[in-house]
């Protein structure tokens, strides 16, 4: 299957998390302002007390951006197209994606 995938980040795109940011943060040079290493990504989004989630943005099967989210309604929950905004930003920005898909 090919064109834009949004699923659910798991512990195991911890590295891939830091290399967005590392990525950006060169783009901005701003590199040496990355602090966070892959086991800070890892304990502040899927450790035990954590309230973050992360979502991983794909394009043609290859992950082209990422989001992070918290809970800002009294009910536990996000909307889904908030998130998909943000995704669609990224996949924009990062890759270039044709405007068409949003």
């Amino acid at each position: 299957m090919s064109g834009v995938e949004i699923r659910q980040a798991i512990i195991e795109d911890s590295a891939l998390i830091h290399r967005f940011i590392t990525e950006l943060a060169t783009y901005e040079k701003a590199e040496n302002e990355v602090l966070a290493t892959v086991a800070d990504i890892e304990n502040s989004l899927f450790g035990a007390k954590t309230t973050t989630n992360a979502v991983i943005c794909s394009f043609n099967n290859e992950p082209i951006g990422f989001a992070v989210y918290f809970s800002i309604s009294q009910h536990g929950s996000v909307s889904m197209d908030y998130i998909l905004r943000i995704c669609m930003f990224l996949l924009i920005t990062e890759a270039s994606v044709p405007a068409k898909l949003c």
